[in-house]
C-alpha cells in the first residue's frame, strides 16, 4: 500500500496536509469503507442547501458540475476541501475568528454539514465491517 501511496505522489512529511492527503486517500481508494464514499460529495450538499461560502473560498464557479454530481468530487479538491475546515478549526482554537461575527458562523455551519456526512458514512462503513449500507 505505501507503494501505491508514493506513486500517486502523496509525500509523507510531518505537515497536517500530508497527513490529511495520506487519510483520505486511504479512506477514499484504498481501505474497505472506500465503497460507501462513492457517492460523496458535500460540495454539491452544500451547493443544494445554498450554502456557498466555503466552495467561494475554494475558488470554484457556482456553474462547474462538480456542484451537482453526487459522486466523490476528485481528490485534489477534496484534500482543498478538508484543509480548508481545518483552517476554520484552526482559526477558532487559537482565537482569530470572532464567534459571534456571521460569515464565520456560517463557515462553521457548512464544516459541520461536510463532517456529518463524512464521519457519518465513515461510522456506518465502520459498524457494517466495511459493507454498503
Amino acid at each position: 500500500m505505501l507503494d501505491t501511496l508514493k506513486n500517486q505522489g502523496l509525500k509523507f512529511e510531518d505537515g497536517e496536509k500530508s497527513k490529511m492527503q495520506y487519510y483520505l486517500f486511504n479512506i477514499f481508494y484504498i481501505e474497505k469503507e472506500q465503497a460507501n464514499f462513492k457517492t460523496y460529495n458535500p460540495l454539491a450538499t452544500l451547493k443544494s442547501g445554498n450554502l456557498t461560502r466555503i466552495i467561494t473560498k475554494l475558488g470554484i464557479k457556482p456553474e462547474d458540475k462538480i456542484l451537482t454530481e453526487f459522486e466523490l468530487s476528485p481528490f485534489d479538491v477534496m484534500v482543498k476541501l478538508f484543509s480548508e475546515i481545518y483552517a476554520i478549526r484552526c482559526d477558532l482554537f487559537h482565537g482569530s475568528a470572532d464567534i459571534s461575527d456571521f460569515d464565520t458562523n456560517k463557515l462553521i455551519d457548512e464544516a459541520n454539514i461536510v463532517l456529518q456526512g463524512f464521519l457519518g458514512r465513515l461510522f456506518d462503513a465502520k459498524m457494517s465491517g466495511g459493507r454498503v449500507i
